[in-house]
């Protein structure tokens, strides 16, 4: 009995141990509808390029950005490129007389978290604030055509922000994916007469829904399986710029836009782990009928 706890107890450690890495992929838009895109499936590339617009809105910090106090945003996005490859299958191509292209779009309304920290440099004088992102998901939606991209600014309202969008435009194909956050930091520096100086965002998510097919990996092997087994994330790094305060009352809202990058990565463990994983389970097996016959 010992030795099987040793034995599961090491394999334990070893697996706990291995950590998560990026993977090259690909999409398939086939299963999402959308026809007439050459082969239908992309090259293989590493990241997803975006533009977004956001409002967050802090109700509960007297209408100053206030270390404790919470807030939530909502934002409209849509993929811009894949990097790096030129075989987009069309992507937000919508011009006759070629392939009227295709769009890959999102919203979210429930991401949310706390203003943990702000600093001031006592040389400078510019005022950084940080916060933690704790809650929210993001849906994807895949849909024929390229009315977000052709026509951006109806599509995005007549201001930064998202607060004025025309919110049906990024929710009316059909849904590809489902990113429910695992966390995410945030920063904005300002210069001590109150202009931006810099802003940047990185969240983690987990992908709780994909498309079965859409979603490949470099080879074609489809990714929706890795969802149920909790083995598929992705990651996003994205600047803030053109930041626009409004104050109603005691409640803060921040409008902004973003360009940034959205890479996918997968917990599956590498070969050389699960080669550790099935031979430790043959040993596991192997004690087990042991310990029967005696």
């Amino acid at each position: 009995m010992k030795a099987l706890l040793a034995v599961t107890l090491a394999l334990g450690m070893f697996l706990g141990a291995s950590t998560g890495f990026a993977m090259q992929i690909r999409i398939n838009v086939n299963p999402a509808g959308i026809t007439g895109a050459f082969d239908g499936i992309t090259g293989a590339f590493d990241q997803m390029q975006f533009y977004a617009e956001t409002t967050s809105t802090s109700p509960n910090g007297g209408g100053l950005p206030v270390v404790g106090s919470t807030f939530s945003d909502i934002g409209d996005m849509y993929i811009t490129q894949y990097l790096s490859t030129g075989d987009t299958e069309g992507l937000n191509f919508a011009f006759p007389p070629f392939f009227t292209g295709y769009e890959i779009t999102g919203r979210w309304e429930d991401l949310g978290g706390t203003i943990v920290g702000m600093a001031v440099d006592p040389g400078t004088g510019r005022i950084t604030f940080n916060y933690d992102y704790t809650v929210g998901t993001l849906p994807l939606y895949a849909e024929p055509g390229a009315e977000v991209a052709s026509n951006k600014p109806a599509s995005f309202g007549a201001t930064v922000g998202s607060y004025d969008d025309n919110a049906s435009l990024f929710t009316d194909g059909m849904q590809v994916a489902i990113f429910q956050l695992v966390g995410g930091t945030g920063s904005l520096t300002f210069s001590p007469t109150g202009k931006l100086l810099s802003g940047a965002t990185e969240l983690t998510w987990q992908v709780i829904y994909a498309l079965p097919d859409f979603w490949q990996d470099a080879l074609g092997n489809d990714l929706s399986p890795y969802v149920s087994m909790g083995w598929l994330f992705a990651t996003n790094d994205s600047n803030t710029d053109n930041l626009v305060v409004r104050i109603d009352g005691d409640t803060l809202h921040i409008d902004s836009n973003h360009d940034g990058s959205v890479e996918v990565y997968s917990n599956v463990p590498e070969p050389s782990t699960l080669l550790l994983l099935g031979g430790g389970l043959i040993g596991l097996a192997a004690l087990g009928r042991r310990r029967m016959r005696s």
